[in-house]
């Protein structure tokens, strides 16, 4: 409190529990993560392609400080009240919300199934190659997460 220029009392003015600030803090950063992957989607020709290349990168894996909530907190969020939990699963839906706008040739319950799986395979692709201190073996982890993904993508256009 006292690094964040805060008093006990002025942090429960401001917030009821420690998990409504965590939950604050999820939804800025899911915020802010939507807005990172947007920027490099507008750089990418293929927006998906762009999204997976960028999430499913050494450099987003082995960044803790800017890596993705959903990895970085899965664990905790669930162990934690139903404000965190809920604002935990805001942000996964707007992920795969992001992920579905992405897939626009697909019909919408396609879409969504389709969204779904390709957040839920870049999320544990990452965790796993994040528990591992293999570089090799974490690149391959997330090579073969970003193939399966694109040739998902690819398979549902057809």
């Amino acid at each position: 409190m006292a690094e964040a220029g805060l008093t006990h009392g002025g942090f429960y003015k401001s917030f009821g529990s420690k998990d409504e600030l965590i939950a604050e803090a999820c939804r800025r950063a899911a915020d802010r993560s939507n807005e990172t992957w947007r920027a490099e989607e507008e750089k990418a020709a293929d927006p998906l392609e762009g999204l997976v290349t960028q999430y499913l990168s050494m450099g987003h894996c082995r960044d803790p400080g800017s890596a993705c909530l959903f990895v970085t907190l899965a664990g905790d969020a669930a162990r934690r009240d139903s404000a965190v939990r809920d604002a935990f699963a805001e942000g996964l839906h707007g992920f795969s919300g992001h992920i579905e706008a992405l897939l626009p040739h697909l019909c919408a319950e396609r879409r969504h199934e389709t969204a779904l799986a390709i957040a839920a395979t870049m999320i544990g692709a990452v965790t796993i190659a994040r528990a591992t201190n293999d570089d090799a073996f974490a690149a391959s982890v997330l090579q073969a997460a970003r193939a399966s993904i694109l040739q998902l993508a690819a398979d549902q256009q057809t």
